[in-house]
């Protein structure tokens, strides 16, 4: 018997077997027992998939212009049939024609009302079928789609803000004016009255921090109405409240630690979403996957119940890495912090680092906490590198966050180096996040504004704040509107604008995107009236205020709108997102600076006052900047002490975040402002420089060690023939046992050496000047101070305190005597010169000089002149001296004329002598070298041409009697204070120039001493022609006869020798 099954569909799984009655049970007697026992299986009988894709809603005038429906799901096996619900004939007539997976229903057969689309999709092989309909709505009446600029389902955290805001993504129908309304739909508690009262605007919907509660959803419906057609339409925002991490900060950082300290490991744990939540904490040390050991080999012992975990010294294991990590649990949350650290037994002390890098201020403070290590020397590391200097030679650093690039992991490493031990290092990672990535701005040009707005920004925070402004012609920045959420906005651009651009921040980090200003042109009338217009069409004051005050004509007109900005700003509480509209605000107004009077200028030194107060909290360094600025244009109407007063306000916000070694406050405008915050040891000696005006302090000034010294540098712009400028010195605290501790700042008066103060203006050397210092009382002490000397650009004045100090000239009751001090120094030298000539001529009248042994000390001028000679020798040396001091007086006359003003009348006292007193004489002294060497040459060295000698004397001769003439000129006509230094010049490089004159004669000798020794190896005697001695023809035979030597042999020049020369030897 043979039985063939297949499987069966969609039925049960079949068991056949044989009837044992057919079959024996058991015979014995047959060789052969058959029987049947076969499962038939069931399989499941194969569907169709279906789903529908298609629109809810169609409109027959503003949407497309058919009706697409199709099966996402769609097969080659299937076959479809279609039908509709209500069916009119001409549409079953469609449906009935198509069997695909798609239809598309012409607008022509689709009627108002709710159409059905069902649809068969079915498989022939098996029978097998399924079906799906689709509800659309169709309607021809208008409508609008409202979006949201976030998507309609988020997620956030409780500690984070979150704005979203609703728009008409299409609308279908006349536009127009609309009305929007915010509904709360969730049953989760909210006072969503309050919400929406502090909303930004009326389509926004901002969440403030900690508003929303954890693991909880909330559902806000959002209407728009469009008033004069009476459209409108809907959407809901869903927004998932996710709890957030735990945060962990651990007080010890990675790096190297010693044996000679406990290592104490404290973990501060914050739970944002619920601060009193209870936390749990779980300690374990690993070095690598195995448990850490001991300096005896034996797992390492510490308690870990705690947040705070401690391992004895002598537990630790030299040259091992630990990897601490702590577990922080709450009753719903966890989370993991780590810390490595590698042992090193010839270390000292300990070392980490503590920031405020979560803190969102202008600064980055790193902090090393340091114990336990003597005499350490401290170096800070930044990776990547920041071509900014810092001052790291402190236990402490500050990095202003804007040199941190975008998106950005910086490595802040901290180098102990002891001097007898191995240094400790740690290190701290600073995470700056991603910029949001902003695709454009758009600038249209309406009626009567311009209309702003930034493209799609992709940013991990749903809450970016926009800020939109200018760049000026003189490329300055120009704050147009206060920051807001709102990425879009009408405002007015100052014809001066020549870029606009918004700023866009996610909280830490910036972008920017610009465009070009569209033409347009916006007429004027009345501006109080157009400003008052603006503001009912949407304008915000501020913006409104910047445009017109630029326009201002009148000072009526300045005092409206100064009296409009003082009360917008004083009625407003939300301080961070004005400051930088602010200031500009009041810049534009002080553009305008001819209207002004001194009771306007009392006012915004009054409102100034206002905003240092009220906006201390949130001014930056360059908010700063801008302050200083406009305030260097008020200081010509505002008196001393009020500009001197808000000056130190000023400079006191730079105080309120600056470390020692921190970049100093340097402001170039009309008022120049140094301030800077410095150790006792770096302000010993520095030399303080702004725009070539200086401060110079003593590195002997006795300076309490360990103090922090903060340094105010003020020059007021000059003011009828006056420069005034201040100098104040505080100190604000300690630096000892490497621990910086600032306090308030208390004002020191450092008088221990003369401080040194230079300020630039139209001065003059020959022209008198006083100072005097400012008292309590308004009046000018001429005491504490005094002019050191002035030149044509720059006055400088020591100080014996610290004031406010004012420079001015007086009349001049100097004179301009004569001086004789170089016409002395000329005639000394004549009387000895003629004395000498005669002396000389009677004592060397029969002298034979003996050329075989000359003397070697006859090749320097001075002992030259003490040994007897040739008759002559000792007279042309006598007038080389004269010659050569003559021309270094007469230099230095001439090179006074480049440096001062030696005809002008002076009173001031002789003084010391500077550096700059001897500028003349050094570079006398050094032309003087250049023309007296050759001259010297051909006088000294006896074997030259007699002809060329003969003129290096007469030259000598000549130039003695020239430089006298023009002494004598010279000191007519210089005043006496001028000829003093020319005197003191002369003799200040007297022993100088008998110095170099020894060099002169070691040259002369040697060269002598070679040109004897080449002529006594090679001789020519048959020389072209001898020329004669350098005496005459009488005394040479003379000589011949005299001579014990009758070798002696003249050679005028050797061959292929350029150079014609006497050699004359025995």
């Amino acid at each position: 018997m043979i039985l063939e099954f297949d499987s069966i569909l969609n039925g049960n799984e079949y068991n056949i077997e044989l009837d044992s009655s057919l079959t024996p049970v058991n015979e014995k007697c047959r060789d052969q027992i058959n029987f049947l026992n076969l499962t038939i299986p069931s399989i499941e009988l194969p569907m169709p998939e279906l789903s529908l894709d298609g629109p809810t809603l169609h409109h027959l005038h503003c949407g497309n212009e058919s009706i697409l429906v199709f099966n996402r799901l769609d097969s080659s096996e299937y076959i479809y049939n279609w039908t509709a619900n209500p069916l009119s004939t001409k549409l079953g007539e469609y449906l009935s024609t198509v069997n695909t997976s798609k239809i598309d229903i012409p607008n022509s057969l689709l009627q108002n009302g709710d159409l059905v689309i069902t649809c068969k999709a079915m498989i022939l092989i098996y029978n097998a079928s399924v079906t799906e309909s689709l509800t659309i709505t169709v309607s021809s009446s208008d409508y609008l789609e409202v979006e949201f600029n976030t998507p309609t389902k988020v997620s956030i955290k409780k500690s984070e803000v979150f704005f979203t805001k609703g728009y008409i993504g299409f609308i279908c129908g006349e536009n127009g004016q609309a009305t929007y309304k915010w509904e709360y739909l969730s049953s989760n508690p909210l006072d969503f009255n309050t919400l929406l009262s502090n909303n930004p605007e009326p389509n926004g919907l901002l969440i403030p921090e900690n508003t929303l509660e954890v693991d909880k959803e909330y559902s806000f419906k959002f209407t728009i109405t469009v008033a004069s057609s009476s459209i409108s339409g809907s959407n809901i925002i869903e927004i998932q409240v996710i709890p957030t991490d735990l945060q962990i900060a651990l007080s010890k950082t990675p790096g190297i630690i010693s044996k000679t300290q406990d290592l104490v490991i404290e973990a501060t744990v914050v739970d944002a979403d619920s601060p009193s939540a209870e936390i749990k904490y779980e300690w374990k040390c690993l070095e690598e996957s195995e448990p850490c050991k001991s300096d005896t080999l034996e797992t390492l012992e510490f308690e870990g119940n705690t947040n705070t975990v401690i391992v004895a010294k002598d537990s630790l294991r030299s040259g091992a890495y630990y990897m601490f990590s702590v577990t922080a649990s709450t009753s719903n949350k966890e989370n993991i912090a780590s810390v490595e650290l590698y042992v090193d037994n010839l270390a000292q002390g300990e070392l980490s680092i503590k920031s405020n890098d979560k803190d969102l201020h202008e600064n980055i403070d790193f902090e090393g906490i340091v114990t336990g290590i003597i005499n350490a020397k401290f170096s800070w590391d930044i990776e990547p590198k920041l071509s900014n200097n810092f001052q790291r030679k402190y236990s402490f650093l500050s990095i202003p966050r804007n040199y941190l690039k975008e998106n950005t992991v910086y490595n802040i490493s901290l180098t102990a180096t002891p001097a007898s031990r191995n240094p400790l290092k740690t290190y701290i990672l600073v995470v700056q996040p991603p910029a949001p990535k902003c695709s454009i701005l758009s600038t249209t040009f309406l009626l009567s504004n311009w209309f702003v707005t930034v493209g799609p920004c992709v940013s991990d925070s749903y809450s970016l704040i926009y800020e939109f402004g200018c760049y000026t012609d003189k490329n300055s920045s120009l704050w147009l509107t206060s920051k807001s959420f709102i990425n879009e906005g009408y405002i007015l651009i100052p014809n001066k604008c020549d870029i606009i651009f918004a700023k866009v921040c996610n909280g830490i980090s910036c972008t920017i995107v610009d465009d070009y200003i569209p033409d347009g042109n916006k007429v004027h009338d009345n501006i109080i009236s157009d400003y008052n217009m603006d503001l009912l069409n949407g304008i915000k004051t501020p913006n409104a205020i910047i445009y017109y005050s630029l326009l201002i004509s009148t000072q009526d007109e300045w005092s409206e709108f100064m009296t409009k900005m003082d009360t917008f700003y004083r009625s407003q509480t939300e301080y961070e997102s004005l400051v930088n509209v602010l200031i500009s605000s009041l810049n534009s107004m002080i553009l305008k600076i001819k209207l002004m009077t001194s009771k306007n200028a009392d006012f915004i030194y009054k409102f100034t006052e206002y905003i240092l107060i009220k906006f201390k909290p949130v001014l930056t360094s360059s908010n700063l900047i801008e302050i200083f600025t406009y305030l260097g244009k008020l200081q010509t109407i505002l008196d001393l002490n009020s500009a001197s007063q808000i000056l130190k306000k000023t400079i006191d916000f730079y105080f309120e975040n600056a470390l020692p070694g921190n970049e100093p406050l340097i402001i170039s405008s009309e008022i120049l402002i140094y301030a800077a915050r410095t150790t006792a040891d770096s302000l010993a000696g520095s030399n303080i420089e702004i725009n070539s005006n200086a401060l110079e302090i003593p590195d002997t000034i006795k300076l309490e060690s360990g103090a922090v010294y903060d340094t105010e540098y003020i020059i007021y712009p000059p003011s009828n023939n006056e420069v005034m400028f201040e100098v104040s010195f505080y100190t604000s605290g300690t630096y000892m046992d490497y621990k910086l501790s600032i306090d308030e700042s208390k004002s020191v008066n450092l008088n221990s050496e003369i401080i040194y103060a230079t300020v630039q203006g139209d001065f003059s050397a020959s022209k008198s000047y006083e100072c005097s210092y400012l008292e309590s009382d308004n009046t000018w002490i001429i005491n504490g101070c005094k002019v050191e000397k002035s030149s044509s650009t720059d006055i400088k004045i020591n100080l014996l305190h610290q004031s406010i100090f004012k420079v001015y000239e007086i009349a001049s009751n100097g004179t301009c005597e004569l001086g004789l001090g170089p016409i002395i120094a000329s005639c000394a030298w004549i009387f000895i010169v003629i004395f000498a000539v005669i002396i000389f001529s009677i004592m060397d009248k029969n002298q034979e000089e003996n050329l075989q042994q000359t003397n070697k000390y006859t090749a320097y001028a001075f002992t030259s002149i003490f040994i007897r000679q040739n008759k002559g020798n000792r007279i042309w040396a006598i007038i080389y001296l004269l010659s050569v001091h003559m021309l270094f007086i007469f230099l230095i006359g001439v090179f006074f004329l480049n440096f001062t003003t030696p005809q002008d009348k002076s009173d001031n006292n002789f003084g010391l002598l500077s550096i700059e007193n001897i500028y003349s004489g050094m570079l006398a002294w050094g032309i003087t070298q250049i023309i007296a060497f050759p001259i010297y040459y051909y006088i000294f060295n006896k074997h030259v041409l007699i002809k060329k000698a003969n003129f290096a004397k007469y030259t000598a001769l000549s130039l003695s009697i020239v430089c006298i003439v023009g002494i004598v000129a010279m000191t007519i006509l210089y005043c006496k204070q001028y000829t003093y230094y020319w005197v003191i010049n002369y003799f200040v490089f007297l022993p100088v120039q008998m110095i170099v004159e020894i060099l002169f004669a070691v040259i002369v000798w040697k060269r002598q001493k070679n040109q004897i020794a080449f002529q006594s190896i090679k001789v020519f005697p048959d020389v072209a022609e001898v020329n004669k001695s350098r005496i005459n023809e009488d005394e040479f035979q003379a000589f011949k006869k005299s001579t014990r030597s009758q070798a002696s042999i003249i050679v005028e020049k050797f061959p292929n020798s350029g150079l014609s020369e006497i050699s004359l030897f025995n």
